[in-house]
């Protein structure tokens, strides 16, 4: 996801349209879950700043693995997603 998003779109695009396509499609099946749509589009935003600041695309691909295991943690402990979750998830992108 990072080489197409914060790669190829991200310079071709720009950043607010790359994050909303990136948001787009991290649409989810309910719309209990949509925060999480928000979330997406903020990590979007934050990914392509990070790679704008530092001119490489490493610390776009770490922080995402970083978020991808928290997701996949919260996952596999059965919890669904809330708008505390929501919370936390854009609070670590503030870190």
């Amino acid at each position: 996801e990072e080489l197409l998003f914060r790669g190829a779109m991200l310079d071709a695009w720009g950043l607010w349209l790359s994050s909303l396509v990136f948001a787009a499609l991290h649409l989810p099946p309910k719309r209990t879950l949509w925060p999480w749509t928000l979330s997406s589009f903020i990590l979007g935003v934050a990914l392509g700043l990070l790679t704008l600041l530092t001119h490489n695309l490493g610390a776009a691909v770490a922080a995402h693995f970083v978020i991808n295991l928290l997701n996949l943690h919260y996952i596999t402990r059965g919890e669904e997603a809330s708008a505390s979750r929501v919370e936390v998830r854009v609070g670590l992108l503030r870190v």
